[in-house]
């Protein structure tokens, strides 16, 4: 049985049947991503099932995943059933990320600098129905990296669905060296600030360059 964080009780409780009384959220590590790949296309904060053309939302944090209880409730048995093996019941506190948050509310009131770049990339896609088509079709999940592996993934795929142009800006040689290196796959030795110091300048570069493929793509 999944164990939920009651968000009233500050406790864990069994998962409840009931939606209308549903107020927890369901913590996992992040060693149930494949999971989630395997029955669903991840963009960032939300899962889509492309097979009854659903999009719920999820919070792929740098050290665990957290889905609210209401939105596991409407995933597939099965899917549920092979994440209980990756539960986790023992934090003492449970937190939804600001930009889960910022989405679920769709809070228009936030300007662009106070949300992460990635988080407004994610929402660009599922908002435009050319680049959420462009997205399912090319059927490659993107979530925040947290490893070197998972950095090259990120990059790789974010440049492929949205070729932004880091060589003919004025950055520095460094900073162009870097992302030409994680795009063709050049060894590099990060640490964890690297990482996300680079999944940040990636997720700028690729909501900046949104708009212009869009345009490029209805033409």
């Amino acid at each position: 049985m999944i164990k939920v964080f009651d968000t009233q009780t500050k406790t864990y409780r069994d998962i409840l049947d009931n939606q209308e009384e549903c107020n927890g959220l369901v913590c996992f590590s992040r060693d149930s991503i494949p999971i989630i790949e395997k029955y669903y296309l991840i963009c960032g904060y939300y899962c889509i099932d492309t097979h009854r053309f659903r999009i719920l939302q999820i919070d792929i944090q740098f050290d665990i995943v957290i889905i609210p209880e209401i939105v596991l409730l409407g995933l597939l048995p099965t899917f549920i059933q092979e994440m209980e093996e990756y539960n986790i019941t023992d934090l003492p506190k449970v937190t939804l990320s600001y930009s889960f948050i910022y989405l679920w509310f769709n809070d228009e009131n936030k300007t662009i600098d106070e949300v992460e770049p990635f988080a407004l990339v994610c929402k660009q896609i599922i908002s435009n129905t050319v680049l959420l088509n462009r997205f399912i079709i090319n059927r490659k999940s993107i979530y925040y990296p947290i490893t070197v592996p998972e950095l090259y993934i990120f990059a790789q795929r974010l440049n492929g669905l949205f070729p932004y142009d880091y060589i003919s800006k004025d950055y520095v040689i460094e900073f162009k060296y870097v992302i030409n290196a994680l795009i063709k796959g050049y060894h590099l030795n990060f640490n964890e600030f690297d990482i996300r110091k680079y999944a940040f300048n990636i997720s700028q570069l690729t909501y900046e360059k949104m708009e212009e493929v869009v345009c490029q793509i209805m033409e």
